[in-house]
Order: structure tokens, then sequence, then C-alpha cells
């Protein structure tokens, strides 16, 4: 398990997408959040977490990822999600994340839905 993440961020329309790559934990769980802030987002209603397949999220990664999606209703923003493994999917429904993001396969599929 790694301790760095890269990010980079993309507004397409009315989505800011993250691009993320390494693993969401305790540690890197911060930056995705910070990038995730609303000074960071570009004042979008969407934010779309765009994980490669071989991110590795730990409970305190997940965490994160929750408070982020907590926070954004605040906001007015909403948070999807794409490019986790099955296993993930499996993790994530069973912790109740899928109550506070859409899950979706692909990237373009989900802009779509949110332009």
């Amino acid at each position: 398990m790694g301790y760095e993440i890269d990010l980079s961020v993309k507004s397409i329309g009315d989505v800011t997408v993250l691009y993320i790559t390494g693993d969401v934990t305790a540690v890197t769980g911060q930056s995705v959040e910070e990038a995730c802030n609303p000074d960071n987002t570009h004042d979008s209603n969407h934010i779309l977490l765009n994980f490669s397949p071989d991110c590795y999220f730990n409970s305190g990664g997940i965490a994160f990822l929750i408070g982020i999606a907590l926070n954004s209703r605040k906001f007015g923003q909403t948070v999807s999600i794409t490019g986790i493994s099955d296993h993930f999917k499996k993790i994530f429904k069973m912790v109740g994340l899928m109550r506070c993001v859409e899950i979706y396969d692909g990237l373009e599929d989900a802009i779509k839905v949110h332009q």
C-alpha cells in the first residue's frame, strides 16, 4: 500500500472530474478531500471521482469518501464515482457509501448523466 496519490482536475461542462491514481488511505484521503473543496471544484453542481482501476481503499480512505459526499451536499453538489473494481463496489455498498454517491461503470456514462 502506497502513501502517494496523483490527482488532476478537469471541468467538463457542469461536472468537475478528479482523475485519481494511487491508494486512498487516511494519509492520502486529505488530498482528495482538498481537491473536492468547493473552491477547487469551480462551483460545479457535480463532482466525479474517476479512480484508476488499480486504486486501493482502506477504511481511512473510505471514511474520507463518505465525508466528501456528505460535505458536498451542504454546497448543493452531488458526487459520483467511476473506475473502481467490483470488489470495492461491494465494500462501498456494505459500508453505506452508495447511499451518498452514485457509482458508474464508465467515465462517459457518468458525465453524460450529469450534463
